[in-house]
């Protein structure tokens, strides 16, 4: 788990601050500016975010999926680092996964 922190709060330090917020990060997974939230999100509530999605819970258990994590962690860094991951793929899992995180997280909850 010490690992995963450390992934995810460097992808999240070196991505450029003005793409902290919800809105901007949409815009860059799927090139599509439109999002009705604009949470801005520090390194720790990334990584609180990124775990919450990677996590499932099975009979009162919490599951970590390590390489859903890994799938997350490469999708914010591409789309931050320039690429739009999810351009013309709308309906992609991953990408619909994200924004329902993105909707049901809240970031002064932690």
């Amino acid at each position: 788990m010490e690992q995963n922190k450390s992934q995810i709060m460097a992808i999240h330090k070196a991505a450029d601050p003005s793409l902290y917020g919800m809105k901007a990060t949409v815009q860059k997974l799927g090139g599509f500016a439109k999002f009705e939230l604009d949470h801005k999100l520090n390194s720790t509530q990334f990584y609180n975010l990124i775990i919450r999605l990677s996590t499932t819970v099975i009979e009162g258990e919490a599951h970590l999926n390590q390489e859903l994590c890994d799938r997350l962690c490469a999708t914010f860094k591409k789309a931050w680092e320039g690429g739009e991951p999810f351009k013309g793929d709308l309906n992609n899992e991953l990408y619909l996964s994200i924004l329902a995180g993105f909707r049901s997280y809240d970031p002064n909850a932690e």
